[in-house]
């Protein structure tokens, strides 16, 4: 724990609590090998865009490898595409590739330079992948559309594909930015 917090006990009372409330968002899906962080039951499946703040408070105040190592690395070896997008298994977020790859480069750049280049290439496939989809609004900027830095997709659970700034640009943008921190990092 930051040492901060050992000599606060109300809020290492409250720290523990909440550590408590995130270690309960992990389960393995029968049948699975691995695990997903997740919000509510196992029907919604995983949340990469919910579990970054999650993901990187746990890294924060501990070692918890054993929970987020395989939670990460399931977002690379079993939910990235060839393309190297990363999906889910439940409703597609415009911000899950990114979303991912933050947890990465963030649990990476803090805690663990043997993971960083475990699944370094991963995570620049998915980037290559969101560079490419920000490559693809150039031509309606062109035109005086502004589509925002990604195409407009689909961005939460709502079925409707529009421009959601704040989950899908804002989410690519934290990201580029934390990649880049953690490759600058390691000296990549």
């Amino acid at each position: 724990l930051p040492e901060k917090l050992k000599n606060d006990p109300e809020k290492l009372k409250t720290v523990k609590n909440l550590t408590v409330q995130m270690l309960q968002c992990f389960c393995y899906p029968i049948g699975k090998n691995y695990p997903f962080a997740r919000q509510g039951g196992l029907l919604r499946l995983i949340w990469p865009w919910e579990a970054m703040p999650m993901l990187s408070a746990l890294g924060d105040i501990g070692d918890f490898a054993d929970y987020i190592e395989p939670v990460i690395g399931a977002y690379f070896d079993e939910l990235q595409r060839p393309n190297g997008e990363i999906v889910t298994f439940g409703f597609g977020w415009a911000s899950v590739t990114a979303a991912a790859v933050y947890s990465f480069a963030y649990y990476s750049k803090n805690r663990s330079r043997r993971f960083w280049y475990r699944y370094r290439n991963n995570a620049m496939a998915a980037f290559d992948w969101i560079k490419r989809m920000r490559a693809s609004t150039v031509e309606d900027l062109e035109k005086g559309i502004y589509a925002g830095l990604f195409p407009p997709m689909r961005g939460c659970d709502w079925g409707e594909v529009f421009q959601v700034w704040g989950t899908t640009d804002l989410t690519n943008i934290d990201t580029l930015r934390m990649l880049a921190e953690a490759a600058e990092y390691f000296g990549d």
